[in-house]
């Protein structure tokens, strides 16, 4: 599992979802675009486990932006509430990930969004060296 799987995972659901919104993942491209959703890996840490495993926390953010109006906080609070539901579980190659952290702010007229993922990974160690294979004879005196 890589750190982009999780990246184009997570960007290719929440386009699936929101079909129609403009969703980018560079906060630059991002700033001018209302609605519109910014999406970004903003960490990831990880640490050594024993026999050979790692834990990997990938931290995670949403910025959504609507248009002003008399509903915007409304909008905002409701575009939370979808994604706590769409984000409380990602697929990922596959597997099913639980997030955890999920948490969401609205500041300056746009949401904040946040959480993590994390997994346990089992480090991929060199095949031991074999050895080589004997020759044996026998002989009779």
């Amino acid at each position: 599992m890589t750190v982009n799987s999780f990246r184009v995972g997570i960007m290719e659901r929440l386009k699936g979802h929101f079909v129609g919104l403009s969703i980018v993942d560079d906060p630059v491209a991002g700033a001018g675009i209302s609605p519109g959703m910014v999406f970004e890996l903003l960490s990831m840490t990880q640490a050594s486990m024993l026999g050979g495993y790692c834990s990997r926390t990938h931290g995670f953010s949403i910025q959504y932006q609507v248009p002003d109006g008399d509903e915007k906080t409304s909008a905002l609070h409701d575009m939370a509430e979808e994604l706590y539901q769409l984000l409380q579980e990602i697929e990922v190659d596959g597997f099913t990930y639980r997030s955890t952290g999920l948490k969401h702010e609205i500041k300056d007229g746009r949401l904040r969004f946040g959480w993590e993922i994390t997994i346990r990974i089992k480090r991929s160690e060199p095949a031991a060296a074999t050895m080589g294979a004997l020759a044996q004879g026998a002989g009779l005196k």
